[in-house]
């Protein structure tokens, strides 16, 4: 039987379909999704992607590669027979051959394959089990319902970072940037680590690509005096989004930055890093208290959240803290300054957020649901890092070490 895959967001050039008459990021558009990320109602195979810096507004219209078209319920780019375009038109000869050429089979295997062909695993969006299988790259091992079945690619590779089938090449690269390479189950592979220098702009590098698309809105700006580099990143209200962060399910997790709350902003409750919306609880939460920092992670079975308070070593404002959120499965643990403080143990699976980009600078959930006011962080970050996999004490010392002689925590 046809087994079809999801497929990530992957721009291309669309030239035949021109833009919508209304602009899709105007503030008035009629978006069921409002975000960075949204649908562009005159082209089927496009997206677009919104741009607010201050006063500064840019749409940017994206393509979907040929064969897929832009689904706007889960905000990405699916196989053609997968989404109804309703009225918005498609390019001509869009999908026309191409669904043969990137269809994957699936065929039940009579017997567990051998151990030495089973290599590193992932679980998909049904918490299925993927496996590596160590002599093809265009297939996989999927485990369900206690038996094996084999699921071809066709020409695509199988991708352990996003535990589905890829494009060749797209996400085949490994990437070691001086932190031992230890990942959830075997080697470290894909995206990861998605980075924020903030050397310039609010874009990230990953590992084989040059940037990760990040909208930025309202006062969010690049200014000198960064903890490990020398620029950072300003947050006067303002906020970025990461739209990659979409409905991503990960069994392991670590976020690590540096930040310094501003002493005039006051002692409310700030979102530092979370995945939610309004009426969307994140999955992960990081705040930052006057004196000290929390932390939350939902998975299915309860809330978890964690903190550090320390009256005689408060997280002082105008001061550079470090922190790291490591999530491995079984436990979630709260480092500051380089050093592990509270660590908890954790049951379930981390939740996905469909339709949720990682917001930092804000807490859109507190702000809405909860009526807690506004929780924007005013103050500054630096050296934003997402990794799929949970780093360990030496890792995070790494990192909180890695600050420059011209700044002190």
């Amino acid at each position: 039987m046809d087994f079809l895959f999801v497929a990530l967001i992957l721009t291309i050039s669309v030239g035949v379909v021109q833009p919508a008459a209304v602009d899709p990021c105007a503030a008035d558009a009629d978006q069921v999704n409002v975000g960075p990320v949204r649908v562009d109602p005159g082209n089927c195979a496009g997206y677009v992607m919104c741009e607010h810096v201050g006063n500064f507004k840019r749409t940017h219209y994206k393509g979907c590669k040929p064969g897929l078209i832009f689904d706007p319920v889960p905000l990405w780019c699916d196989y053609c027979n997968k989404v109804d375009c309703g009225t918005r038109p498609l390019p001509d000869g869009h999908c026309e051959g191409l669904m043969s050429s990137v269809n994957a089979t699936t065929t039940e295997t009579p017997l567990p394959p051998p151990d030495e062909l089973l290599g590193d695993s992932c679980k998909d969006i049904e918490q299925l089990v993927r496996y590596v299988i160590t002599n093809n790259t265009n297939a996989f091992y999927r485990l369900n319902n206690g038996r094996f079945e084999y699921v071809s690619c066709g020409p695509w590779m199988f991708s352990l970072s996003i535990c589905n089938c890829d494009a060749p090449g797209a996400q085949s690269l490994l990437y070691k940037e001086g932190l031992k390479i230890s990942v959830v189950s075997g080697v470290s592979g894909g995206i990861f680590p998605i980075v924020y220098d903030f050397e310039g702009d609010f874009k990230a590098t990953r590992p084989g690509h040059n940037r990760v698309w990040t909208g930025v809105y309202d006062q969010a700006y690049i200014v000198p005096g960064g903890i490990v580099h020398k620029r950072a990143a300003m947050f006067k209200e303002g906020r970025m989004e990461i739209p990659y962060f979409q409905n991503t399910f990960f069994e392991q997790l670590t976020v690590a930055f540096y930040y310094k709350r501003s002493s005039k902003a006051g002692s409310g409750t700030m979102g530092l890093v979370n995945n939610g919306r309004s009426a969307l609880q994140p999955s992960i939460q990081i705040f930052c208290e006057r004196t000290y920092i929390r932390a939350s992670l939902l998975t299915d079975v309860t809330t978890y959240e964690i903190q550090h308070r320390d009256r005689s070593n408060p997280l002082e404002a105008d001061v550079w803290h470090h922190v790291a959120f490591v999530y491995n499965t079984t436990s979630l643990e709260l480092y500051v300054n380089g050093t592990g403080r509270v660590e908890i143990d954790v049951e379930g699976n981390m939740l996905r957020r469909p339709q949720a980009s990682m917001v930092v600078g804000r807490d859109y959930y507190i702000d809405g649901d909860l009526g807690q006011g506004t929780s924007s962080f005013v103050g500054m970050m630096d050296d934003l890092r997402f990794y799929d996999r949970a780093l360990d004490d030496d890792e995070v010392m790494a990192l909180f070490e890695s600050r420059n002689g011209n700044n002190k925590t």
